[in-house]
């Protein structure tokens, strides 16, 4: 029996429903378990037999329309996964360490040590005044060419920019939830950036040099923060 007959034996098997509702209440909590995790979910919930339909019930969810395009590009990257071929085939213990993307993120997050990189970033982080500087260096790691990011409901409500199909998240830490998803400028289709968004940080008028003074006092003497001063060839 090839594996195109043996699944439509499970097409409309009442396992299937289950594994879909399953899967819609993680998505509805925002969560974006690894392969293992989601795998290991479902087997808590519906037992082992949910293995036999649960690549049926994934191909029904990533065609679901009333999924977000997010959601279906997440099930759809998990489904290809060499972690999810391993977590069926059940080949290694369940006491295997599952790292998560942002797991990952946090340790490559070292590699921003010395100074030109740690340059790069800092000055990559200070254009992204709405998001905390942590969430604005998972974005660097995950996206190095990003011009600008913000959530879909930003997209749509600030900008008035919709995302493009199949587009890839990125994926930033929030309150109250695991994880938030995000988009860059290049994901997006629609009008162009408001000016003071692209001319980002440059600024009109006379320059008082007593407000470069002020700032330099108030760090060094109220923030307790060195300043180095550096002369410019």
């Amino acid at each position: 029996m090839n594996s195109t007959a043996q699944l439509s034996l499970f097409a409309d098997a009442p396992e299937v429903e289950a594994i879909i509702s399953v899967v819609h209440e993680i998505l509805a909590s925002r969560a974006q378990p690894s392969a293992w995790e989601l795998l290991t979910e479902l087997d808590r919930k519906l037992g082992l037999k949910a293995r036999w339909a649960v690549d049926d019930a994934m191909q029904r969810l990533v065609a679901d329309q009333s999924l977000t395009q997010s959601q279906r590009a997440y099930l759809r990257d998990i489904m290809v996964s060499e972690d999810w071929r391993n977590a069926k085939r059940g080949g290694e213990s369940h006491s295997r360490v599952i790292e998560s993307t942002v797991d990952a993120l946090l340790r490559e997050s070292a590699a921003y040590r010395n100074t030109a990189t740690f340059q790069e970033m800092i000055s990559f982080m200070a254009r992204f005044k709405d998001y905390a500087p942590f969430n604005n260096m998972l974005v660097k790691l995950q996206n190095p060419s990003c011009s600008f990011f913000a959530t879909q409901k930003d997209w749509d409500r600030r900008f008035h920019r919709h995302l493009k199909e199949d587009v890839r998240p990125m994926l930033i830490l929030a309150p109250m939830h695991p994880v938030m998803l995000v988009y860059d400028l290049d994901s997006t289709e629609g009008p162009a950036l408001p000016k003071e968004l692209q001319d980002f940080a440059k600024f009109d008028g006379d320059w008082d040099p007593m407000r470069l003074v002020k700032t330099i006092e108030n760090a060094s003497t109220r923030d307790l923060i060195r300043i180095d001063k550096v002369k410019l060839s």
